[in-house]
């Protein structure tokens, strides 16, 4: 049987891919878009890591496997990972175990702490560190860091305008790290499924849109990796060279909650403590202006390295969800890009919204969220769940998930950063995520049979992979083959 390698440049688009293979400056993904075929790759509702990454692995959209954001609240307003549910999921090398093949995990987000897998599994982004338990088998783990005495989760260096050079360089020296580990797992490992994932270029277009330059770089640093692992694949294996979403200019912060409460859908507690940082807001102290005055400072490393207490001191001077009087609240925003949650008696303990009002709220808030795109000049569009979602865990999911000018201005994780629905970036990014990855496939030294070239859905690799590896695709699944 030949196998199959799948490649993950986590945040990869052809933005700045096609540029850069037609200048000639990427042998390898020019010759794999030449001779195999390339899709535009149609990323989860909203383009978040998470969910994207859950669906790719599942062939699910994110009602089925439940998982949409990094974080998700619980009944007592603190965040939690919301990455327990992926574990619960049938993913690509759980099928594969069951057919007795051997999967080879490498650097997959969301992945952590790793499964019992046929084969060996690394666990990716969000991994606390390399004295956790990051590997399967446990002892692979030895054999990795004698190997690759430097190897390492993430970067060491965090961005910040004055340093953003040594960040580039810490970037490029993890890229080789990561690639190495591919090379050297794929030279000396039994597979019949390879799936590494770089997430480098993710983090540099995060900090370094606005410096094309350097993104190009870790982008060219890669293909130079991809066209090593691809020289020592046998003959006949399937590449597969994905994204979980693309990439674009990111245009700030909207304030999700600040505006739900000015739509008066979302009331704030009365009482002494509450009234005194009114004050504060309303003279200028908010906690995005808090985070300027840490930004101006030169402080941002300290705020990045202790976030917790940034957070605590945040939510003493400004509102927080603790704030919020659930008992006079008709809805409330939370997540990346705040999504908004009818305050149901049916689904929150604190709720207060009957099941047959539900409907009209969502109508007025929809109605608000159009005079705001008229107001401000901003293209919003707006999603109900039953529309982009479907499944087991439709119930879990927002009841409005909406896009400002196509998922170019993102939400807080701060309940009310200020009283204005509109602010810069709380931190120095100045690239986001957009909806459009990219699938490039290519069989080496065969003629593969694909279909025509377009468009394809981040679900519909799963099933790909199965149908080159003869194995049954579950009827469950969203997905379907491009082969």
């Amino acid at each position: 049987m030949n196998p199959v390698c799948v490649i993950g440049i986590d945040g990869g688009t052809f933005k700045i891919i096609d540029p850069l293979c037609k200048s000639g400056a990427l042998r390898a993904l020019s010759k794999l878009i030449s001779e195999g075929k390339k899709f535009e790759l149609i990323s989860t509702i909203p383009p978040l890591t998470p969910s994207a990454w859950s669906s790719f692995l599942t062939g699910k959209n994110p009602g089925k496997h439940g998982i949409l954001d990094f974080y998700e609240l619980d009944e007592n307003f603190k965040y939690r990972l919301s990455s327990f549910k992926l574990r619960r999921q049938r993913k690509l090398w759980n099928i594969l175990s069951e057919y007795n093949l051997k999967s080879i995990i490498y650097f997959v987000p969301f992945t952590y702490p790793p499964e019992k897998v046929n084969g060996i599994f690394v666990s990716g982004f969000l991994t606390p560190s390399i004295n956790s338990d990051f590997t399967y088998p446990s002892e692979f783990k030895r054999e990795l860091l004698e190997k690759f005495s430097n190897y390492r989760i993430t970067e060491n260096i965090r961005f910040s305008r004055k340093n953003s050079h040594r960040f580039f360089e810490d970037l490029v020296e993890l890229t080789d790290i990561h690639g190495d580990v591919m090379e050297y797992l794929i030279k000396n490992k039994d597979f019949d499924l390879f799936l590494g994932v770089f997430m480098t270029v993710d983090h540099a277009q995060h900090w370094l849109w606005y410096d094309k330059g350097k993104v190009e770089f870790i982008y060219k640093r890669i293909d130079e990796k991809i066209e090593r692992i691809i020289s020592i694949l046998p003959e006949g294996s399937l590449v597969v060279i994905m994204s979980d979403h693309g990439f674009q200019d990111l245009k700030g912060h909207f304030y999700v909650n600040s505006f739900l409460l000015r739509e008066k859908f979302l009331k704030l507690k009365g009482g002494l403590k509450n009234s005194i940082k009114l004050l504060m807001y309303k003279s200028g102290l908010s906690p995005l202006r808090l985070s300027k005055i840490v930004y101006k400072l030169g402080l941002e490393n300290l705020l990045r390295k202790d976030k917790e207490s940034f957070g605590k001191t945040a939510s003493k001077i400004g509102f927080s969800y603790s704030d919020i009087d659930f008992e006079k609240t008709y809805a409330f925003g939370f997540g990346y890009y705040g999504f908004i949650f009818i305050n149901e008696k049916e689904r929150f303990p604190f709720g207060i919204v009957r099941k047959n009002e539900r409907e009209k709220i969502i109508e007025d808030i929809k109605s608000s969220l159009l005079d705001l795109s008229r107001e401000y000049k901003i293209n919003i569009k707006i999603f109900l769940r039953e529309e982009i979602y479907s499944g087991e865990n439709l119930h879990l999911m927002p009841d409005i998930v909406y896009s400002l000018d196509d998922f170019s201005y993102v939400s807080s994780w701060v309940a009310f950063p200020d009283f204005n629905f509109f602010g810069p970036s709380m931190t120095e990014k100045t690239g986001d995520h957009d909806t459009k990855g990219i699938l490039i496939i290519w069989q080496k030294g065969r003629k593969l049979n694909i279909k025509s070239e377009g468009t394809a859905s981040i679900v519909d690799i799963l099933p790909t992979v199965l149908k080159f590896l003869n194995i049954e695709i579950p009827s469950d699944i969203d997905g379907k083959a491009l082969i």
